[in-house]
């Protein structure tokens, strides 16, 4: 990853950077379910496990909406 100011913002909200390019954000219930147990609508209506999701992004300083 280039952008040091995105580096840093990325840090700020909760990412982990993984090399150069990509990132991983445990969601808050992933952190509920790992700690207290607890399930999203998810695991109740779906029957997915919490612990077992995250968000991430295999590109992050890559746009494919031209919005750059």
């Amino acid at each position: 990853m280039g952008d040091q100011d995105l580096s840093t913002e990325l840090s700020g909200q909760g990412y982990q950077l993984v090399g150069r390019h990509s990132a991983v954000k445990l969601c808050y219930w992933t952190r509920e379910s790992l700690a207290h147990g607890r399930d999203c609508y998810k695991g109740r209506f779906y029957g997915i496990e919490s612990h077992r999701c995250l968000q991430m992004s295999p590109a992050i300083d890559s746009c494919n909406l031209h919005c750059r």
